[in-house]
């Protein structure tokens, strides 16, 4: 909330006119930023999971 609060202020400021349209504009950019950095470590996460599976199995394998 703070955030936005902040985004109020610097966008009213920035841009008089229009204001609500810009705000709505820059609020709707941050949020789709943060739900794309969110997918894109949930896949980094999964890619790293799915890599020590595969070296456990490996080592497993080896020790057999």
């Amino acid at each position: 909330m703070v955030s936005v609060t902040r985004y109020d202020a610097l966008i009213r400021t920035k841009f008089p006119i229009n204001c609500d349209a810009h705000l709505a504009k820059s609020i709707f950019r941050t949020l789709i930023h943060k739900l794309l950095t969110d997918i894109q470590m949930e896949e980094q996460q999964y890619v790293e999971t799915s890599y020590n599976l595969i070296c456990l199995l490996a080592v497993c394998d080896y020790k057999r």
